[in-house]
């Protein structure tokens, strides 16, 4: 259960199917930048906000309402909104964190998991600022990322 909202659900689900796609397209259409992140030829989706909330009602996060437009409901009423290590978490697989919200670059996994990519994510991210994606080339050859999905690296599943 949450602490402050005493929920077992994360928030924004309170709301119905066709908000949450309504406030997930009008947020994506409005306030993200596509930049070209360290996944080749699949941009990261840069929310406007540094905490990567999606608007200033702290309705939701942006990468939560993406994560709902490709998951469902029925898998994001699986992810508590206070996690324990074998709880689901909605992951990054890009390091971005909360900022991006590109659907593809999200996955649900243990906590465990996503708290392991980060070691992932700071390699990975230091051989792309290195040597571009030669340099990750280099990294996946040198298998610096145990994970499957692979941490910066986009399989089309």
């Amino acid at each position: 259960m949450h602490n402050k909202s005493g929920l077992n659900i994360l928030s924004f689900l309170k709301s119905n199917d066709n908000y949450i796609l309504q406030r997930w397209n009008d947020y994506k259409d409005n306030y993200v930048e596509v930049v070209q992140g360290p996944i080749w030829d699949n941009p990261c989706w840069l929310t406007s906000s540094q905490d990567g909330r999606a608007g200033g009602d702290k309705f939701a996060y942006a990468y939560e309402l993406a994560a709902f437009s490709r998951y469902g409901r029925w898998n994001l009423e699986k992810v508590p909104p206070r996690k324990s290590k074998d709880s689901l978490t909605i992951s990054h697989i890009c390091g971005w964190g909360p900022r991006c919200c590109n659907p593809h670059h999200l996955v649900l996994e243990p906590k465990w998991m996503n708290d392991e990519r980060t070691h992932c994510h700071w390699a990975l991210h230091n051989a792309w600022n290195y040597g571009g994606y030669h340099g990750l080339q280099e990294a996946y050859y040198l298998r610096v990322c145990p994970h499957y999905p692979a941490c910066c690296y986009v399989t089309w599943w």
